[in-house]
């Protein structure tokens, strides 16, 4: 399932919207919250009758024998399971839908409906509040993930404008056949420091600040800031952002594209493995202009060359000719928090 080619899949990403979120220097919020500003769907008349009628719904089916199970999420997700336990851990993809407010609740029917009548089972969640991954749903395998497609198919092609004006987060990199819906894997990588990532958007995070480093310090200056990179030709950062971009996906190993009706997940030679903590950590000395590129020695032992911005031409594989010191991880953590 993990390859290293995927030409086509790289060459379908927004590369403008990746360029956007280093140019605004986007943090874990911009990257979730919904570009509608309104307050949390129940507290909105319309939606909460909307609601209301999901939960009445759910309660006759349960009422009349039906595997449902519910649990509502921080007020945050409401989370439906039919037919299956909710079973967190076995999962390995999710897609992910951001209808507009008026569509929500007549997909969320759409799919409680065809499922309970055709026995088939699904768990996913929905967004009250205002986040823009919207609905999300949770896939054991990819079984499960070509069944969820058709089932998107099948309402689109009965009710297509439930899939017009659709929103997505710049972390949706990964295109389905279904317009408007994502893919994204389950499992991921740990951080550099062992801990584990919360969430695939907060992998995308990281990875967007890897590339924003890298894209400095090609520029030859590592504090450019957004307002500066703004004045520059836009056409020469995308170029420049290319490369850097199929680079750190291939790292973090969260583009997904299918191929021949079989599920690939891009990958390179830095790529750790699901499950097991980066062992490259990105960062940037601001006082001396430099790129500090660092790679595990061992355990959380990481030796970090110091590359001049002004050097920004060269090859960063080789680092022979770099000045270079040893340091713990979590020390490292620290220092950068302090300077």
């Amino acid at each position: 399932m993990y390859v290293k080619e995927c030409d086509k899949a790289l060459s379908k990403i927004d590369y403008n919207l990746l360029l956007d979120a280093i140019i605004n220097d986007y943090g874990y919020d911009d990257f979730i919250r919904s570009k509608n500003d309104r307050a949390n769907l129940l507290m909105i008349p319309k939606y909460k009758d909307m609601d209301d009628k999901i939960t009445k719904i759910l309660q006759k089916l349960i009422n009349h024998n039906k595997l449902i199970r519910t649990w509502e999420q921080d007020k945050t997700f409401k989370h439906i399971a039919i037919n299956r336990e909710f079973e967190p851990g076995n999962n390995k993809f999710r897609l992910y839908l951001s209808p507009n407010d008026d569509n929500i609740y007549y997909l969320i029917f759409e799919l409680i409906k065809r499922c309970t009548e055709n026995n088939m089972d699904i768990y996913f969640k929905y967004d009250i509040t205002n986040r823009v991954d919207k609905i999300v749903i949770y896939l054991k395998n990819k079984n499960d993930l070509d069944s969820k497609i058709k089932l998107f198919e099948s309402i689109k092609s009965d009710y297509p404008t439930l899939f017009e004006n659709m929103d997505r987060s710049i972390a949706c990199i990964s295109k389905t056949k279904v317009e408007g819906v994502y893919m994204a894997p389950e499992k991921i990588i740990k951080r550099k420091n062992g801990t584990d990532f919360k969430s695939y958007t907060q992998v995308f995070v990281s990875a967007i600040s890897d590339m924003k480093y890298l894209l400095l310090y090609k520029l030859g200056n590592v504090n450019i800031d957004g307002e500066t990179l703004k004045k520059y030709d836009r056409g020469e950062l995308l170029e420049l952002l290319k490369p850097i971009a199929s680079l750190i996906l291939g790292k973090y190993g969260i583009l997904m594209y299918e191929k021949n009706n079989n599920l690939k997940v891009y990958y390179n030679e830095k790529f750790p493995g699901v499950g097991q903590p980066l062992n490259e950590d990105i960062s940037v000395d601001s006082r001396n202009n430099c790129l500090e590129y660092g790679i595990r020695l061992n355990g959380n032992i990481f030796r970090y060359f110091i590359l001049p911005a002004k050097d920004h031409n060269k090859q960063i594989e080789d680092l022979s000719k770099y000045t270079f010191y040893d340091m713990d991880i979590q020390e490292h953590i620290r220092k950068k928090l302090y300077n």
